[in-house]
């Protein structure tokens, strides 16, 4: 496939590409862009959203971890033995998923 894209001044600015008059806006790589920012933001959104846990409650997976919140305090919680533990004994009343460790 051409890169139709390649000698293009708005090429990197995926914003600028879309709302051009050049009209390769179905071009492989404006396309491409657009699905990863998508994924990116969503991930972020996923990492940053507090979620209850009346709502929501953390899948009870043993070695799951979360980042809990509550009366004040963020502490990290682990489900082991059929319980959610933390350190500090705080009930947690929201939390935050953690992102995969990365491999070494």
């Amino acid at each position: 496939m051409v890169d139709q894209c390649k000698h293009c001044d708005l090429r990197g600015d995926i914003n600028a590409c879309l709302f051009s008059e050049c009209f390769h806006h179905e071009n492989w790589m404006a396309k491409q862009q657009a699905e990863r920012i998508k994924a990116l933001e969503d991930k972020v959104q996923s990492l940053t959203t507090l979620i209850s846990v009346k709502e929501h409650p953390p899948e009870r997976i043993q070695g799951n971890k979360v980042l809990g919140f509550g009366e004040g305090y963020f502490f990290e919680c682990e489900y082991d033995d059929g319980y959610w533990c933390n350190l500090c004994g705080v009930d947690m009343t929201h939390y935050i998923l953690l992102p995969e460790s990365p491999e070494s």
